[in-house]
């Protein structure tokens, strides 16, 4: 009897400790976890105003992805994860990709000067890769657009191709020091359809975007304006307190350094794709990891990160030893991704307004605070 009272006692309290640890468990502390980002973001964003989106990936589980506030603030249609936002500087990665698709083509080489195919004074002894990594020395035609473009229609690349035919200077030699450089990467993104014989938002469609499966993704045009799915139109609040819509700025028609939309949900798939490396047929893709150049003033000003660590460029990514980051800032638009190499970790904020750098707290290292804390203590077993 006493045998058997005892093995009854062996099973049910086994059978209490496993209730202690429920197949559910993970599950209530991601849902801890996502109350705290939304509690984060919804401190700085209310419901009525421009906002944000927000995507936190591990490996193939998505942690987090979610929208705030408004995409339209006069039809009052909310951001989604299938929202598109312009990610400004952010697309500078895609056109870098672009580049790359053509040297596995074996249409181009790094090491091929841009005066090779515009044979300008303003471009003479400057390589492809110097244009990529922002030490080409060249003047950047975007900043001078902003100083003097007065006409009535959008600038477009052919206008930064002139402005290159005309102007013959540098400000640095080539190769010389790091000085970021939007009217290289939109120099480029002309480059592609001079070979490709494609216009570029296709080229990349076909080449990065398709094969990342961004199935509602697409470089925009002012000069050539398109449909946008499901559009997050970007605000600007001026000195009253009153957002106002910015789209259409004369310079929204030059892409290449920007002028991508995209969403959480393409997002994720893309940083997958990155992962498993299935956007270009080789391994040619490492180089937008290799860091080329030592940077200063870029996101160590936004992410404590980077500025504890130092950081370099790659191709269209600035990297330290442990993860590739980027940000990106236009007329009423922002962004900030980590893609993160020793854990597949991925953290992407896209905002529809000129809010997420000045913000308090910071929206970047809150956010990668809070994760990077989730991931080493409360899911430790279950991500590691």
């Amino acid at each position: 009897m006493r045998t058997i009272l005892l093995l009854f006692l062996i099973l049910f309290f086994s059978c209490k400790t496993e209730e202690k640890k429920p197949n559910d468990l993970p599950e209530v502390i991601l849902a801890d976890f996502q109350s705290q980002i939304d509690s984060l973001f919804n401190s700085v964003i209310t419901d009525d105003q421009p906002g944000a989106a927000v995507l936190i990936s591990y490996g193939d589980s998505v942690l987090f992805s979610k929208g705030f506030g408004l995409r339209d603030l006069s039809t009052k249609a909310p951001i989604t994860p299938s929202t598109n936002l312009r990610i400004g500087s952010v697309s500078k990665q895609f056109t870098a990709l672009g580049i790359l698709s053509l040297v596995e083509e074996g249409l181009l080489n790094l090491n091929d000067s841009i005066y090779k195919f515009y044979p300008y004074k303003s471009l003479e002894g400057v390589t492809i890769k110097q244009m990529l990594t922002h030490t080409s020395g060249i003047v950047d035609a975007d900043t001078e657009f902003w100083k003097k473009w007065t006409l009535d229609r959008p600038a477009t690349n052919n206008d930064i191709i002139e402005w290159y035919r005309k102007h013959d200077r540098k400000d640095f030699n080539p190769g010389e020091k790091f000085e970021y450089n939007n009217a290289a990467y939109e120099l480029l993104a002309s480059l592609i359809e001079e070979i490709s014989g494609k216009e570029f938002s296709e080229y990349i469609k076909e080449n990065v975007l398709d094969k990342a499966d961004m199935q509602s993704s697409l470089f925009y045009n002012l000069s050539r304006p398109t449909h946008i799915p499901e559009r997050a139109f970007c605000y600007e609040r001026d000195s009253t307190g009153i957002w106002n819509k910015v789209d259409g700025h004369y310079l929204n028609g030059i892409v290449g350094a920007g002028c991508l939309y995209t969403n959480l949900n393409d997002f994720a798939k893309y940083s997958k794709a990155l992962r498993q490396r299935t956007i270009l047929n080789t391994k040619i893709d490492s180089l937008l990891f290799q860091p080329m150049i030592a940077v200063k003033g870029l996101a160590d000003r936004d992410f404590y990160i980077i500025k504890e660590s130092g950081s370099f460029y790659g191709l269209g990514w600035e990297l330290n030893d442990t993860m590739a980051v980027h940000g990106g800032e236009t007329f009423g638009a922002q962004s900030f991704v980590v893609f993160e190499f020793n854990r597949p970790l991925t953290i992407a904020i896209f905002m529809n307004s000129n809010s997420l750098f000045e913000n308090e707290p910071n929206l970047i290292d809150a956010t990668y605070r809070l994760t990077d804390n989730y991931i080493k203590t409360t899911a430790n077993t279950v991500y590691d």
